[in-house]
């Protein structure tokens, strides 16, 4: 499984509208009016339980139970984590539940639904109906990340983030703690820090108004050769071991070439807005490029990508006196 996505009877279980991500995997929807419906069509509505794990009795016949439980799929018997017993396990339906209201009122549609590890993480990425031009002709739309754990290691989140569609990457908002994680872990029932669609629909206009305000003044910021050389190297600098530094090199030649010649680079060339879209384009698309397609999706939106994609802003902004 290179790319990490779970493959059931020849398919992937994952939903996409519109563009396939991933070399076409997964089942193309035309619409899906709710999130039981968008996890039937990918394959993802399966339920999880709790059940305890026991140890052989050294020396005598039976087993002991350890105190410890195994969270399982329903319909695999896969183990997906190791918890205790005051960890309650819920299924994908109840996690995402929420997002009904949003899809339903026309607020948002699914994007993408997904599986990855074989269950240990799920994700359901829903598009906002508005988005806006950073410059003439460069649009940015605005989505909801929602992700959840069956493994114990994570709370279910729900990210507030930005898409560049001249190059589909991954942005990052100006808020660096846009989203937040369930209120309580897996306690029987996901609570989220909002009380309905409206309310999340204006923290995520908050958020989107900031994000393109501040995308704007890096797109209206003109950087010389040298101010370029200088962001490059704040975000990818070199290590202490100078003999070893080849690769940070390589990698700054990498996003100086995505500057002037990568997608949607005619937008943004010359400006703040341009150096800071070579980085997300790196990210996206070269930067652990060895690697499967989870672990470097899940790096981009949790892991050591996002980091650098959260420094690669800031330093833009710095640049810009945002």
């Amino acid at each position: 499984m290179p790319h990490d996505l779970e493959i059931k009877e020849g398919r992937a279980s994952m939903l996409y509208l519109e563009e396939p991500p991933w070399q076409a995997l997964g089942a193309r929807v035309e619409s899906a009016a709710t999130v039981q419906e968008a996890l039937r069509a990918a394959g993802d509505d399966w339920d999880v339980a709790k059940e305890p794990l026991f140890i052989a009795n050294a020396g005598k016949d039976g087993f002991v139970q350890t105190g410890r439980f195994a969270v399982i799929r329903t319909d695999t018997r896969a183990v997906l984590g190791h918890v205790s017993g005051q960890y309650r396990p819920s299924a994908n339906r109840e996690v995402f539940r929420f997002l009904d209201e949003l899809v339903g009122g026309g607020k948002a549609v699914f994007h993408t639904v997904g599986v990855l590890w074989g269950g240990e993480r799920v994700w359901v990425l829903v598009q906002l109906s508005d988005g806006w031009e950073v410059t003439t002709g460069d649009w940015v739309s605005g989505f909801l990340l929602v992700t959840t754990s069956h493994d114990a290691t994570e709370a279910p989140r729900i990210r507030f983030t930005p898409v560049r569609e001249a190059c589909m990457n991954t942005l990052v908002p100006a808020d660096a703690q846009a989203g937040f994680n369930a209120r309580e872990l897996h306690s029987g029932n996901v609570s989220w820090g909002f009380k309905n669609a409206a309310e999340l629909l204006g923290m995520a206009c908050k958020v989107f108004g900031k994000t393109r305000e501040a995308y704007q003044v890096l797109a209206s910021r003109q950087v010389s050769r040298e101010e370029m050389g200088a962001y490059f190297l704040d975000v990818i600098p070199d290590g202490e071991c100078k003999h070893r530094n080849t690769r940070t090199q390589n990698t700054r030649a990498n996003l100086e070439h995505l500057y002037h010649w990568g997608h949607g680079s005619e937008f943004a060339r010359g400006t703040a807005w341009g150096i800071y879209n070579s980085v997300t384009e790196y990210l996206e698309h070269c930067r652990l490029a060895r690697s499967s397609a989870g672990r470097r999706l899940w790096s981009n939106w949790f892991s050591s990508g996002e980091d650098i994609n959260q420094r690669a802003l800031s330093k833009a902004l710095e640049l810009a006196k945002v």
